[in-house]
């Protein structure tokens, strides 16, 4: 039996062949527009196709030849092309020539023919122009065959092997199958999803394998896995690597631009970069390069940008097109000043650790500025800053004017742009941007630095001011200036889910229901899915102390919390954290602890913490050492989500205080923006938000089926009537331990 050849699209393999900048875009005439011109024996819209062999693979190259024209002395192909700006017409000119090659040899070898004569028409500056080559076949045959092996590596960016998608696990776990299912109707039904899936359920595995199922049979075209942190990502692409058995999907996972740079430059600067200034002349053989690749990283991009001298960012996007798999972060999706990625038509999104995009938007939709942020310009004594200095007048200006009416109305925040100071925002701004680009070439490199900050400030400040809208707050902080601040993401989150065919947002903690569906973005025929825990209930206690930790009673109740921890921890030796509300009283309870249990061996997560010091911190709870361990942590930081430590690493937590964020201008406009929704504004402001924290900080306990420990909430805010209803299925046996003596003794009987 003959194999089906592969099929590659000429037009999308001249797309990697002949790549155009970003900023032309290629126009070809309708049918109407090109016999219009009343020409006889023309024949419009032909298609053709040519036949390659590699290897004993056969390619079949196929396309659509604008025009031919059938005539007493042979046959004309013609190649049309819309031209609006004479400047772009070299760099289309070297693609459609190409074209026209490829499909003038298609013709002859399907008419057996020695020739072709070939015409090349422009319509520009509302007329066409025309020019006629004749090509030879050998001579044709014979530029095909000079870049054979780059066409050839290049077609098999279409090839996605053979083979199956196959689940990498012999038994399913519970909630898995139904979490799979209903994504695989999702995609289907081309709806949107949000899933609650608790850990252990293998929420990785169980949202790819029927997105890449439905890539392997034909209904999308694409995949893209959007994650908040690198470790997921990685984990993610570890996923599509054991799902697939022959079939090898190509798979890109993006960086950030800074993260990939050769120069290792804080700021972008394409103008004078070596790997930026012919791009374009060495990008096809860059990506014939990364096509040997099913797997592409940043360790892959950057060879490719050392040996072709090309950006390693800017590949990395135009490599987006030929993988099935792209793997990144929210930005690459959800920024929309700094989104790169453009779908494929009817693809789909995968929004991993999905309760934490409404803030992530939030704050790329923030902007603050302040007076002390021009303070550095009044230290430099260079022609740039004391040009600055001369036009910081009107500002400076607005600055008290803001202040002054905040003051008078008692308020911190407003849903009325300040446009005066806008305007003083919008005046200041080509100022600065002379600075930063013209005729001050002496600059000191911190003043520079500062410089490029202070533009960067000043112009998000402006787009956003442009962006105002109900769902935005003006918000002046008790400290002095001015932020503006999406409060509502709801509406940029669904414009963003609108280019896709579905979006699948999943995450361990998407609950209240309500809560997640309304922040993100979610509508009519959008499903809500809320899996069971895949553990044992058994395998957790859950106990409640009646503690008031409110901030006025924290240096009183401060005794009671360490006795807390001191009791439960002391029942069995082993690995306990501890979370507390904030930095301020985490000092506060260690310094209590320390006075009280002095041999007790305990951690502190730092507010300052580099990599390697996190990294650090986690390592000292995977020493199985027998030895108890206490580590005191922030609740809502770093070690309270994304952290898995299994077994003996970690048997208990203690969570101090609910979680709730400090008053604050963004919260109290958040509560009032709800109030105006007829919604719980207090609720969705702070108690929900709170309850997120503590959910993500409670899941480090149980990671898999074979770990067992305890969960000790202290507040009296637990233990009120009507708090269980938020809590989730695995703590329904939750207890109100009244006395000392109750801790221990559950524990004991816990542990037994």
């Amino acid at each position: 039996m003959t194999p089906t050849p592969l099929c590659v699209p000429i037009d999308e393999l001249l797309d990697a062949l002949c790549p155009l900048p970003d900023q032309i875009r290629l126009a070809k005439p309708s049918e109407e527009a090109l016999s219009a011109r009343g020409e006889s024996d023309a024949h419009y819209n032909v298609s053709l196709t040519l036949a390659l062999k590699s290897d004993g693979e056969r390619i079949e190259l196929s396309g659509t030849a604008d025009a031919i024209f059938a005539t007493e002395h042979g046959y004309i192909l013609e190649e049309a092309l819309l031209l609006s700006d004479r400047m772009e017409e070299s760099a289309l000119r070297e693609r459609s020539l190409w074209r026209a090659r490829l499909l003038a040899l298609a013709l002859c070898r399907k008419k057996n023919l020695a020739s072709l004569a070939v015409r090349f028409s422009v319509y520009v500056d509302g007329r066409w122009e025309q020019e006629n080559f004749v090509f030879a076949t050998e001579q044709l045959s014979a530029l095909l065959h000079a870049r054979a092996g780059q066409i050839i590596s290049l077609c098999s960016l279409w090839n996605h092997g053979k083979g199956g998608i196959v689940f990498p696990h012999q038994t399913l776990r519970r909630g898995q199958k139904e979490f799979i299912r209903t994504v695989w109707h999702t995609v289907k039904q081309g709806t949107s999803l949000m899933a609650c899936a608790p850990t252990g359920i293998g929420k990785t595995v169980a949202v790819l394998y029927p997105a890449l199922k439905a890539i392997e049979r034909g209904l999308i075209p694409q995949v893209y896995y959007a994650s908040p942190k690198n470790t997921l990502k990685t984990q993610a692409a570890d996923a599509v690597d054991s799902l697939q058995q022959n079939q090898r999907f190509r798979t890109l996972v993006l960086s950030a631009k800074m993260a990939l740079c050769p120069r290792r430059l804080e700021e972008c600067e394409k103008e004078a970069c070596p790997y930026a200034e012919n791009f374009y002349h060495h990008l096809s053989e860059a990506i014939a390069y990364l096509v040997s690749f099913p797997r592409i990283t940043a360790v892959e991009l950057c060879a490719a940008a050392e040996r072709f001298t090309v950006c390693p960012f800017d590949l990395a996007l135009k490599m987006q097109r030929y993988c099935q798999v792209v793997i990144g972060d929210y930005n690459h999706v959800f920024d929309p000043q700094n989104a790169p990625f453009a779908p494929r038509k009817g693809s789909v999104l995968l929004v991993d650790e999905a309760h934490n995009l409404p803030a992530r938007c939030r704050e790329k939709y923030t902007q603050f500025l302040s007076r002390e942020q021009f303070d550095c310009f009044f230290s430099f004594s260079t022609p740039a800053s004391t040009m600055l200095r001369e036009h910081f007048g009107d500002l400076f200006a607005a600055f008290s004017d803001l202040e002054k009416k905040r003051s008078d109305a008692k308020t911190y925040f407003s849903f009325t742009l300040p446009d005066a100071f806008v305007e003083a925002v919008e005046k200041l701004l080509p100022k600065v941007r002379f600075a930063m680009h013209d005729g001050f070439g002496m600059q000191e490199q911190e003043e520079a630095r500062e410089i490029r900050a202070l533009y960067q400030r000043l112009t998000q400040f402006s787009r956003l001011a442009k962006l105002f809208s109900s769902s935005f707050a003006v918000l002046y902080p008790p400290g002095g200036g001015v932020s503006l601040s999406l409060i509502d993401p709801r509406d940029y989150i669904r414009r963003a889910k609108n280019a896709w065919r579905s979006v699948i947002f999943f995450s361990a903690t998407l609950l209240p229901e309500e809560y997640y569906f309304d922040l993100l973005g979610g509508e009519e025929t959008d499903t809500f899915l809320n899996l069971p825990s895949p553990f044992l209930r058994d395998n957790l206690f859950v106990g409640l102390c009646d503690i008031d930790v409110s901030y006025s009673m924290r240096f009183q109740s401060a005794p009671k919390i360490c006795h807390v921890i001191h009791s439960a921890t002391s029942v069995k030796k082993g690995h306990y954290m501890v979370f507390l509300p904030s930095f301020e009283y985490l000092r506060l309870i260690v310094q209590e602890y320390k006075k009280n249990y002095l041999h007790d061996r305990i951690l502190v997560q730092k507010k300052e913490m580099r990599a390697a010091d996190r990294t650090a911190f986690l390592a000292q709870f995977k020493k199985t050492d027998g030895e108890t361990l206490i580590g005191f942590c922030v609740l809502g930081g770093v070690f309270s989500e994304g952290i898995d430590l299994k077994g003996e690493s970690l048997e208990g937590e203690i969570i101090v205080g609910t979680g709730f964020p400090p008053p604050s201008p963004e919260a109290e406009a958040q509560s009032a923006a709800y109030y105006k929704r007829d919604m719980d504004g207090k609720s969705f402001a702070y108690t929900l938000p709170g309850w997120s924290r503590v959910l993500q900080a409670a899941g480090r306990v149980i990671r898999d089926e074979n770990d067992r420990g305890f969960l000790i909430l202290c507040d009296t805010r637990y233990c009120v009537e009507g708090a269980s209803a938020l809590f989730p299925e695995s703590w329904e046996d939750a207890r109100v331990l009244e006395r000392d003596a109750d801790l221990i003794e559950q524990l004991k009987q816990f542990w037994q």
